[in-house]
């Protein structure tokens, strides 16, 4: 069973990106967060609530064996717990549903109609039938369904109803769409670098940082599946870089905006990763998708499917910062959260497509790096209908 919380920053969030300082001296902030921050704050207000020490956390030691099963044995013993969805979330008065926000994902073009915003969708076509020659690895190549030019917007959100909607197949109209600006804005900061052992300035490390300052009345909607019993109902928690806190409570969404989970009907569908994918042996190719001769096929228990386009951006990296251990996570490449696939000649049992919706990407991998990656809320997805293109 999953359950959706709202976390309402407090003041302005350290979300530190992966870039070293190096000769800048500028740390870039990451927005949206790697779900992983969430899932290390959840699970660190949970060990306290139950007061479980993280040396005993690290050792493997955890008396509560509520806690062993949900949070998990240690570090590299992940429990039941996993981190299903992230959003934005925004309310007018504090006991409003919440609206969600989601940023537009790649199978969407968005440009600039006068002041407003308009989507195109994009649409797989066979390489001969665009005009276009490269060394694509998959039979097509999602172009825009359009005969206008416009430049393409980034830094672009979209209401969760009407993502639902796009993943239906149906339109995207412009006033569900909106540019980042008006749900959070980076605010830069000053700081100077400290001497460890006499904890005053050193002199000329003088260095900025990022921070997100959030809109009045947003903040983070999270779904966490897998840990009903410990998770918390109110309260704090510590949210990014530097311990910034986080108010806590049980989300109430506005009609239409749950996190989507429908299962396309069909021969083919797309997928949408809705957080990104940390993919051990594929790369940019998710988890069960390998390559037979010079087809790209989706094995998935008894269903079979075959990819034929993607849109996938540049591999971005993911680390992070381990609790426990005091001490950064490895870094590792990952397949940005929007990334889209198209697959098509789908055989088997339907009953798969429900379980990856459910469960995400790699549910049955034995490998411990994704095991831990997965209960810190990657390789989530959302499975969507593959209309018709027009004309």
């Amino acid at each position: 069973m999953a359950t959706d919380l709202f976390l309402e920053p407090l003041d302005v969030l350290h979300l530190r990106g992966n870039r070293l300082f190096a000769d800048a001296g500028h740390g870039e902030a990451t927005m949206p967060p790697r779900p992983s921050v969430f899932a290390g704050a959840l699970r660190s207000r949970m060990l306290v609530d139950r007061g479980v020490a993280f040396a005993d956390f690290l050792g493997q030691r955890v008396p509560d064996a509520q806690v062993r099963v949900i949070v998990g044995e240690g570090p590299d013993a992940p429990g039941t717990m996993r981190v299903a969805g992230v959003s934005l979330g925004v309310r007018q008065c504090p006991r409003d549903p919440l609206t969600t926000w989601h940023p537009v994902p790649a199978d969407l073009m968005v440009v600039a109609d006068g002041e407003a915003l308009r989507a195109v969708r994009l649409h797989p076509r066979m390489h001969r039938e665009c005009g276009v020659r490269g060394s694509f690895e998959l039979p097509m190549v999602p172009v825009p369904e359009t005969t206008e030019r416009g430049k393409p917007q980034s830094g672009v959100w979209m209401r969760g109803d009407a993502l639902a909607a796009h993943l239906r197949g149906d339109d995207v109209e412009p006033d569900a769409l909106c540019r980042s600006s008006c749900l959070w804005k980076t605010d830069p900061r000053l700081g100077i670098g400290l001497d460890d052992a006499t904890g005053s300035a050193k002199e000329g490390l003088l260095y900025t940082a990022d921070c997100i300052a959030l809109a009045p009345g947003t903040g983070f909607l999270v779904r966490v599946a897998g840990a009903d019993a410990l998770l918390p109902d109110g309260g704090l928690v510590r949210l990014g870089g530097d311990g910034r806190g986080a108010t806590l409570q049980h989300a109430t969404l506005a009609p239409g905006h749950a996190f989507p989970a429908g299962v396309p009907k069909g021969r083919r569908f797309r997928m949408l990763l809705a957080t990104p994918g940390f993919f051990p042996e594929g790369g940019w190719l998710p988890c069960g998708v390998r390559w037979h001769g010079d087809e790209c096929v989706l094995e998935l228990g008894g269903l079979r499917a075959r990819l034929v386009a993607a849109a996938v951006g540049r591999a971005e990296v993911a680390s992070g910062w381990d609790l426990a251990r005091g001490v950064p996570k490895p870094a590792v490449r990952v397949a940005p959260a929007g990334s889209v696939y198209w697959f098509d000649e789908v055989e088997g049992d339907p009953a798969e497509l429900a379980r990856l919706a459910r469960d995400g990407l790699g549910a049955d991998s034995t490998d411990a790096e994704l095991r831990r990656r997965r209960a810190e809320g990657f390789n989530n997805v959302w499975l969507g209908e593959w209309p018709d293109a027009e004309g």
